[in-house]
């Protein structure tokens, strides 16, 4: 795993890093719960929230599972847009669930 922490300053409420970790996301609405999860990359992280970059895109207000850090975290996508041949999709963290009992999705 590549890890590469970078502190981002201004004036959000929260501390936020840059990082490059390796991840999967998988929409949870109806229409695309059925297939397969997506390769990521988280590119950002605070506490509350993340940043990844994927190859399709995701529509605000969708609930997404994260799979990365050896964990699967829920969240909702708070914002969707292209980043050259990306999207940069930020999701609000809902939810933190320990992979003991699930290798992986």
């Amino acid at each position: 795993m590549n890890v590469a922490i970078t502190s981002i300053g201004g004036r959000r409420r929260e501390s936020r890093f840059r990082v490059n970790i390796p991840a999967k996301i998988k929409g949870l609405e109806p229409v695309t719960s059925l297939g397969p999860s997506t390769p990521a990359t988280v590119v950002d992280l605070s506490r509350a929230g993340l940043k990844l970059l994927v190859d399709r895109e995701y529509l605000p207000k969708s609930c997404v599972q994260i799979f990365a850090f050896h964990e699967i975290l829920l969240g909702q996508v708070t914002h969707c847009s292209r980043y050259g041949s990306q999207f940069e999709v930020a999701v609000k963290l809902r939810e933190v669930a320990p992979t003991q009992t699930r290798p992986g999705l």
